[in-house]
């Protein structure tokens, strides 16, 4: 059952466009362009009604996504909300912080054999669902690299990385 009803991003100027429920047509933000554009605007929130009440959460940055298996809002805000490498709340449905997400801390690249080398997290960049309704959140390391990773929102807890690209 989905809490979250009608789960918008809300510009200053009242433009709307909705929090994407399942993968979207940008695999590397997992947003419509529609929904990025919105989500970019400075003084914008990302709302939704819940119990017969309008709710909203307003970070100065931010993506979020619905994650279908625990019905809460998983929320990537910038540095000036929330310090990095931690930068990523989950919201319940009345608005309440459920926990504070921590990096995973470092990503580990191995290739050719060799052994792995370690880069520390400097922050999340977004959040989605993928096709396969799991949430994945982007982990920048070295200025300009991301990598996704899946985060299980019920155990709180990391899970394989799904991709690593160069911004």
């Amino acid at each position: 059952m989905i809490r979250f009803t009608n789960l918008r991003y809300v510009s200053a100027s009242g433009t709307d466009a909705p929090v994407e429920l399942s993968h979207p047509d940008n695999p590397l933000t997992g947003e419509t362009a529609r929904a990025r554009a919105v989500s970019d605007a400075r003084n914008r929130a990302i709302v939704w009604e819940y119990a017969g009440t309008t709710h909203e959460f307003r970070p100065k940055y931010g993506w979020a996504a619905l994650d279908p298996l625990t019905d809460l809002l998983v929320v990537v805000v910038g540095t000036s909300d929330l310090p990095s490498p931690d930068n990523a709340v989950v919201i319940n449905p009345d608005g309440g912080v459920d926990h504070q997400i921590k990096s995973p801390g470092v990503v580990e690249l191995a290739e050719g054999g060799n052994p792995p080398e370690r880069y520390p997290v400097e922050g999340m960049s977004d959040v989605y669902v993928d096709e396969n309704q799991q949430v994945v959140i982007g982990l920048n390391y070295c200025r300009e690299w991301v990598e996704r990773r899946l985060y299980d929102v019920a155990k709180r807890e990391w899970g394989p990385r799904v991709v690593t690209y160069r911004k």
